[in-house]
């Protein structure tokens, strides 16, 4: 589990489980990146993910077959 707590402006601190820190070692080894660099291009991933399942559900639904009827 990963657990982060603002500690000031633009300040966070991440704890994560053993589980967490050797998942990233073995990414950041297989990826021949830093750590810290795989951490944050997982964050990244993640927001990037995240951003596009927001604006997916944001769409507004349509049913073609609805629309013949009508239209």
């Amino acid at each position: 589990m990963i657990t982060v707590k603002q500690t000031g402006d633009n300040k966070y601190e991440i704890v994560m489980d053993e589980a967490d820190v050797a998942a990233i070692g073995k990414l950041s080894r297989a990826y021949g990146l830093h750590w810290t660099a795989m951490l944050i291009c997982c964050v990244n991933k993640g927001i990037v993910v995240i951003g596009k399942q927001v604006e997916a559900a944001d769409k507004p639904k349509h049913d073609d077959d609805a629309c013949d009827d009508i239209c």
